[in-house]
């Protein structure tokens, strides 16, 4: 199966509130599902957290998301008895010059998009606000 397949079957769109993210599916235990997403997506919300994955057919309430220590990464766990495919996360590191492909429903989009390119720089840890942040400031400096 080609990378862009995969993306397409394990990314989901999370909606939060007025707002909208992405997700990877990333593991399945049973009937529990977890997901991937970044902390901005799912942090502050009021209301209701719930899924769209790519068949259409589910639309779940998530729960409470939990926050990878001081990244800017969180996790946040449904359950469906329909079995979805989960992506495998590499025990390897990136690597500079290494392609890659960022797939997902970006700034609230709801159509799937996905954009290809390579690794430039890899940083020792999380920006502060996560990539947000990171955009903000290159935006200022052009």
């Amino acid at each position: 199966m080609d990378v862009e397949n995969l993306a397409r079957q394990t990314t989901v769109r999370i909606q939060t509130g007025k707002s909208s993210g992405s997700g990877t599916l990333v593991r399945r235990q049973g009937q529990t599902y977890t997901l991937l997403t970044n902390w901005h997506v799912v942090a502050i919300v009021r209301g209701d957290r719930t899924i769209a994955t790519d068949d259409g057919l589910l639309q779940r309430p998530l729960g409470v998301p939990r926050r990878l220590d001081d990244t800017h990464l969180a996790i946040v766990e449904f359950r469906s008895a329909i079995e979805y495919k989960v992506a495998s996360i590499s025990a390897e590191p990136a690597a500079v010059g290494e392609p890659l492909l960022a797939a997902g429903f970006p700034a609230g989009a709801q159509v799937w998009a996905v954009a290809r390119g390579f690794v430039e720089l890899l940083l020792p840890k999380s920006l502060p606000q996560g990539y947000a942040w990171a955009i903000q400031m290159r935006l200022k400096s052009v």
